[in-house]
């Protein structure tokens, strides 16, 4: 789906298989947006923020944009019921590949992209990531969180989140 984004196409989203995916989360799984193969290392691919925008350069508009569809597909794999991971520099936007032989070449600065360019993509991370924790009971017991989805047509689909923890988060301190 970010891939067709990035494209720009109006061509329909393959929800299907977006929602069996996600359903499947359930079932203790690990689940991410990208992995080392995915960064570079395989034809075709690239960063998340490459990804999100086609290869268009990084600035103004288009960073913000690329950033807004980096924050979707991180927060569905967060928020989904498995437990989420991400590769290393998708929290600041790294854009260079991420490939096994070429790792040390490609490095960025990624305190130094924490309070630049990526600034904000970090802060959505930063924010994210202990919220989740807190409203699923933590990594340990992650399966308390439940998505029941439904398939309502080939193009759309239903989740809804369920937290036990939300009911009596903060109730109890």
């Amino acid at each position: 789906m970010l891939k067709n984004s990035g494209y720009g196409t109006t061509a329909p989203l393959n929800m299907d298989y977006f929602t069996g995916a996600l359903l499947a989360t359930q079932y203790k799984k690990i689940v991410y947006h990208e992995n080392h193969d995915e960064a570079g290392n395989d034809a075709n691919t690239e960063r998340t923020i490459v990804t999100a925008v086609n290869y268009a350069p990084l600035i103004g508009a288009t960073r913000t944009c690329a950033e807004a569809r980096s924050r979707w597909v991180f927060g569905l794999s967060a928020l989904s019921a498995g437990t989420p991971m991400f590769l290393m520099g998708e929290e600041i936007g790294r854009g260079e590949y991420f490939t096994y032989d070429g790792f040390f070449l490609n490095k960025e600065d990624l305190i130094g992209q924490r309070t630049g360019d990526g600034q904000f993509l970090f802060r959505f991370y930063q924010d994210l990531i202990p919220a989740v924790d807190r409203l699923c009971g933590g990594a340990v017991d992650r399966n308390r969180c439940h998505l029941p989805a439904q398939r309502q047509s080939r193009d759309r689909f239903h989740a809804q989140l369920s937290w036990p923890a939300v009911a009596d988060h903060g109730q109890s301190e």
